[in-house]
């Protein structure tokens, strides 16, 4: 074989490859046919696509591995602690899978909302979002949009802080779960399509939600608005961008991955090695333990500061 070739071994219904490791050395894996990327693989080796092979490898190792072992994918179809489930989530995650693009964020997702204790959210969810337009994250939650009035306070009480880092949440009993009631007891999210019902003024924000989170998703106006019982706040859409206010195309919500996980990564890291940062966590000013729970907002308006004090 050529030089930058990949070892391998391919039966009918079983192949095994040698792939180049970050450290340079070699690790070798093994699938077989039963493998929903099986097929895409052999043709792979078969056409010399060298360097598709370690990706594939990726994306077949992230669905053997699952979210914690809950989730594996079969040509059959997808089992959650080895129960075979049918929905439109399963449908996208084995389609995604065949066509050889990663699904760890929606493996993630999934796992996260069959932690919901509500059966309708675990039905709904996906095909709401769906409807909507609505983004996954990478650490497996979406992201929403939500109305405040100005000074940032919650548009029923006026008194709840919805400012860029804070993470708002009540006791989900608290939470009205009959989706035939509209308006009611609840944390508020909406889709974009929403946002012209809820008048002018006030800020426009977006907001980070975990599945497992959602408790309703009322039946009034197309079914885009829900109730959730905790949220991040991830930043605001200003007033001046028009393509929100006006419901057209967004480039952000048109992608079906919002790197949070791994941009938070990015500013930890960024934050950490600030030598003034370094200093105070030196002289026990600042723990490092706080700067590792700070929410994304926080991190990013550190971030800032830092970047303005060079």
């Amino acid at each position: 074989m050529a030089k930058e070739s990949i070892p391998y071994v391919m039966k009918q219904n079983y192949i095994s490859v040698v792939i180049p490791t970050p450290t340079g050395g070699t690790r070798s894996f093994a699938l077989d046919g039963s493998h929903p990327t099986f097929a895409r693989m052999k043709t792979a080796l078969r056409k010399r696509q060298w360097k598709k092979i370690p990706t594939l490898v990726s994306i077949a190792e992230a669905v053997e591995k699952g979210s914690n072992g809950n989730i594996r994918v079969s040509p059959k179809g997808v089992t959650y602690k080895g129960r075979i489930v049918h929905s439109s989530l399963t449908k996208r995650i084995v389609g995604m899978v065949k066509e050889g693009k990663p699904v760890k964020h929606m493996l993630k997702f999934m796992d996260n909302l069959y932690k919901n204790p509500s059966e309708d959210s675990i039905r709904e969810l996906f095909d709401w979002m769906e409807n909507c337009k609505l983004p996954i994250t990478d650490d497996g939650c979406f992201v929403a949009y939500k109305w405040v009035k100005d000074g940032y306070k919650d548009s029923h009480t006026g008194r709840i802080d919805n400012s860029v880092g804070q993470v708002v949440k009540m006791e989900r009993k608290q939470v009205d779960t009959n989706r035939r009631n509209e308006c009611s007891y609840g944390l508020h999210f909406c889709s974009r399509t929403y946002l012209p019902n809820m008048g002018s003024g006030g800020h426009v924000m977006k907001v980070k939600i975990n599945p497992k989170d959602v408790v309703a998703i009322p039946q009034d106006h197309s079914s885009s608005k829900g109730r959730c019982c905790q949220y991040e706040v991830l930043g605001e859409v200003k007033p001046s961008d028009k393509k929100v206010l006006d419901i057209t195309d967004i480039a952000e919500f048109q992608t079906s991955v919002v790197p949070v996980g791994r941009d938070r990564k990015a500013l930890l890291k960024q934050i950490l090695t600030n030598k003034s940062i370094q200093r105070n966590i030196k002289s026990k000013k600042v723990k490092k333990a706080t700067i590792l729970k700070m929410t994304f907002g926080r991190l990013q308006a550190l971030a800032l500061k830092l970047l303005e004090n060079k």
